[in-house]
């Protein structure tokens, strides 16, 4: 077994393709051990730092925490907010209903329209979301924030 899969831990494995040519090889192991691997089977740089990004998902969940509005639904897997902490280690807060709303109503409305503004004009390109919709988030990223 390759010594990345040793310890049991999820992996991404950047592979340059080759002529003689291994691919398989490094995604079945890991299949095979019950280890979670995505193989980046690419001569493209890009995918690498794409592969990077997803090793920084989990240790980043540590430092994370969601808002919940009770009650907690949660899933079959995962029924309770203490598993999604041992499980990802993202904290689940527990807000009171409503209370979100009344936080995010005070608001201002200027500064909320100039962080969608800054948000909007540092894209590249929007796709989706219509203009009401970033202000919006604009709108809840200042509530997080104060």
């Amino acid at each position: 077994m390759p010594t990345v899969f040793e310890q049991g831990r999820a992996a991404a494995v950047y592979h340059r393709p080759s002529s003689a040519d291994m691919t398989g090889a490094w995604s079945s192991r890991g299949a095979q051990k019950g280890i979670a691997s995505q193989l980046f089977n690419t001569s493209d740089d890009k995918a690498l730092e794409q592969a990077a990004k997803l090793l920084r998902v989990i240790p980043c969940c540590g430092q994370s925490r969601v808002l919940v509005s009770p009650p907690f639904k949660g899933t079959r897997a995962v029924p309770h907010p203490r598993e999604v902490k041992k499980r990802l280690g993202v904290e689940m807060v527990a807000i009171a209903d409503g209370r979100y709303d009344e936080v995010m109503a005070t608001v201002d409305n200027a500064a909320a329209e100039a962080r969608a503004q800054k948000w909007m004009k540092q894209a590249k390109r929007i796709v989706e979301p219509t203009r009401e919709d970033v202000v919006k988030a604009g709108r809840a990223s200042l509530t997080l924030d104060g």
